[in-house]
């Protein structure tokens, strides 16, 4: 059955506007048990915000409508859209679960806020209305026992990986907190109705959920000793380079010792060589010297032999004969 939802604090800042909505607002996304709801999460619509000048509400909404029907969805999937002149339309029935956040759209209701806030802020008014809204479904709706508590305010991002509600979700004066304690001072125009000189109030301490922190805290530590433990490995392994490296060095290092006491006995033994060499040459030398020495003394030795002959046969002539003829080999 469809349920009926009434917003006193927001006054005619609060529209049911389901029945108007482009596609099917009241059968659209997992059918909804009211004890399963534990969380209200914010969304930004990524379209462009043009209530906040021209005060037409519906028209934003029509425009978010039709881009989920370009989707392929049946309806639109939030179950609320916070205009930027700080209207709240109720846009998909809180039988359903609408399509706002993958495989968590059955214990949740979901709220956008029309603009990207990647690129600007949400307004004021925006911001008031959302607190409004938030605190109605935590302490004015009995009907949804386990959603009674601030740290049950999340955005996209928390569930997904996604920049959805925008990058000043988280962070120094972040829009969480300022929904939460509905600080909408500083924010752009228009403020919220009756307040015309918006209050700059000191900020109350934010709400913080210590056990989500705790998680954060565990899961960054964890990062870190899996960088650690990367680290050490590296390490680790150009140790083991190193060892290898200086293994191959001593044995480059032998082997130089090995290659040099080689090339040492090789210019010994060169030298021994060209020694062995000089002293073969000399002894040759002095061989061909004894050769021409004998020679010469073979020939003197013939020629006395001959002399000592002619003596013998007693031939005086032939001897006088042959000493003038070795005077005078010319005549």
């Amino acid at each position: 059955m469809p349920v009926e939802v009434k917003i006193p604090a927001l006054g005619d800042k609060f529209q049911d506007y389901r029945q108007d909505i482009p596609g099917d607002s009241f059968n659209w996304g997992p059918v909804i048990k009211a004890t399963d709801i534990d969380t209200f999460t914010f969304h930004h619509t990524v379209t462009k915000q043009t209530a906040k000048t021209d005060g037409n509400w519906k028209k934003e909404c029509d425009a978010v409508g039709n881009l989920h029907l370009s989707r392929g969805w049946a309806g639109v999937g939030y179950r609320f859209i916070i205009c930027s002149d700080g209207t709240v339309a109720y846009v998909g029935d809180l039988s359903r679960g609408g399509s706002a956040v993958a495989d968590h759209n059955n214990h949740m209701f979901s709220a956008s806020f029309v603009g990207d806030f990647t690129k600007e802020l949400p307004t004021a008014a925006q911001v008031h209305s959302a607190h409004l809204l938030s605190k109605h479904f935590l302490f004015e709706m009995p009907q949804y026992p386990n959603l009674k508590d601030w740290t049950q305010i999340k955005g996209h991002k928390d569930f997904n990986p996604t920049a959805c509600p925008g990058s000043n979700w988280t962070g120094p004066d972040n829009l969480r907190d300022r929904i939460l304690n509905d600080r909408f001072a500083g924010y752009p125009d228009p403020q919220p109705v009756g307040t015309a000189t918006p209050p700059v109030p000191t900020p109350p301490a934010p709400i913080i959920d210590w056990e989500q922190k705790a998680k954060e805290l565990e899961e960054q530590v964890n990062q870190q000793k899996t960088i650690i433990d990367n680290l050490n490995q590296q390490i680790n392994d150009r140790n083991n380079d190193i060892t290898q490296l200086n293994s191959k060095l001593t044995t480059a290092e032998g082997q130089i010792v090995d290659l040099t006491t080689q090339r040492d006995s090789a210019i010994a033994q060169a030298q021994d060589y060209l020694q062995i060499k000089r002293e073969r040459d000399e002894l040759l030398n002095q061989r061909d010297l004894w050769t021409t020495q004998e020679r010469n003394y073979k020939k003197e030795i013939t020629k006395l032999t001959s002399t000592n002959n002619d003596l013998r046969s007693g031939s005086v002539g032939k001897l006088a004969k042959a000493i003038f003829k070795t005077i005078f080999p010319f005549l």
